[in-house]
């Protein structure tokens, strides 16, 4: 079941096939990746009081400082702007990558196999959107990150990983 992102969420840019076949798997990279996401991001212990608030409503945080970083938020920080589209749209574009760079594969009791339709071929990485929404994922990442250093007596148990930009 999920915490924080559902299958619906995967929509825009982020869409990817629903069906009764896709949506097990969608929910299984949901699963796998969206506390795992959270635990980089704000370290075991702090993304532990972060699943305790936030399972008080099962919706959204309630204490303070995880509203103030769960939801999209812009500052200044001398000439540079720091911008974060919130938790979930974080969750949803790293998950979307983790799904979709998988999909050009199959396991299957023959072994691993690479898709192949009649009338198309497989893109590239390089010719999609899912490195810039991997990008994306981590500007949201890094400036969550960037909100929580500039207070740390508010999120002591801070001790998040950093995450790099991808080029393919």
């Amino acid at each position: 079941m999920s915490l924080y992102v559902q299958i619906t969420d995967f929509a825009g840019l982020e869409e990817v096939p629903k069906d009764k076949y896709t949506n097990p798997v969608l929910q299984t990279y949901i699963n796998r990746f969206e506390v795992l996401y959270l635990q980089h991001l704000l370290g075991a212990s702090l993304y532990g009081e972060f699943a305790t608030d936030f399972a008080i409503t099962g919706t959204a945080p309630t204490a303070q400082r995880f509203i103030d970083i769960w939801g999209a938020f812009s500052e200044d920080d001398n000439c540079l702007l720091v911008i974060s589209d919130g938790i979930k749209a974080m969750l949803v574009k790293f998950i979307y990558f983790e799904y979709l760079r998988d999909q050009n594969t199959q396991k299957n009791i023959g072994g691993i196999t690479k898709n192949e339709q009649a009338n198309s071929q497989s893109a590239s990485f390089a010719s999609t959107s899912i490195i810039t929404i991997y990008n994306q994922a981590v500007d949201t990442y890094t400036a969550i990150q960037w909100f929580i250093n500039q207070d740390l007596t508010v999120y002591p148990l801070f001790n998040g990983i950093l995450k790099k930009y991808t080029i393919g």
